[in-house]
């Protein structure tokens, strides 16, 4: 995440479209235990870690470790850790308390990476929980992106909040060879996904 102040918790990535009842707060009745991997899963990070900056992808069996972790320079860092309560039974959670730092992880600017390389199709998944409303945060509140190692420069694709408390995915100019292409979903604001 980068400018998120909250939880994040079970990202999964599947190189499908998946349906509401596929998803763990879809519908019929919520599914409210931890995702698993199947042959459609790409990447999937519980985040059950207690501490430390290193995550398991489920899907992969190789990890990632965070970096560029924030506050204060230098470390120890105190204002993002694994090892936080997430929902009842779903272990442990990534919370990230400042926007001032973000948790990096792995290089995966190539969109293709996080979808069917053929026809497009992605879901991606996240149990968030802000603790700022996203209408009041001066700027958009990442939840996953695809850098390279230059970073912003070479960003490929974001999934966030935008400032209008929308979540938005955008494949960005240099991923694509062309323009950037923005999609759009209201954040929930009632009901068991809210």
């Amino acid at each position: 995440g980068e400018g998120f102040i909250g939880t994040i918790d079970e990202v999964r990535i599947s190189s499908v479209a998946r349906a509401d009842n596929e998803m763990m707060f879809g519908t019929p009745p919520p599914m409210i235990v931890p995702h698993t991997a199947d042959a459609s899963t790409l990447h999937l990070w519980h985040l059950d870690e207690a501490s430390g900056d290193v995550s398991v992808d489920a899907a992969t069996t190789s990890s990632i470790t965070l970096t560029n972790l924030g506050l204060p320079a230098g470390g120890p860092y105190n204002n993002i850790s694994l090892g936080n309560a997430s929902y009842a039974g779903l272990g442990n959670a990534l919370r990230i308390t400042s926007r001032n730092g973000y948790a990096n992880g792995g290089n995966f600017s190539d969109a293709t990476q996080f979808m069917d390389p053929t026809s497009g199709a992605f879901t991606f998944e996240a149990i968030i929980k802000p603790e700022v409303n996203p209408l009041a945060a001066p700027n958009q509140m990442a939840i996953v992106y695809g850098d390279n190692t230059s970073g912003l420069a070479d960003r490929g694709w974001q999934f966030r909040i935008n400032t209008s408390g929308k979540l938005e995915f955008n494949f960005l100019a240099n991923s694509i060879g062309g323009g950037a292409f923005d999609y759009l979903a209201d954040l929930p604001s009632s009901g068991p996904n809210a």
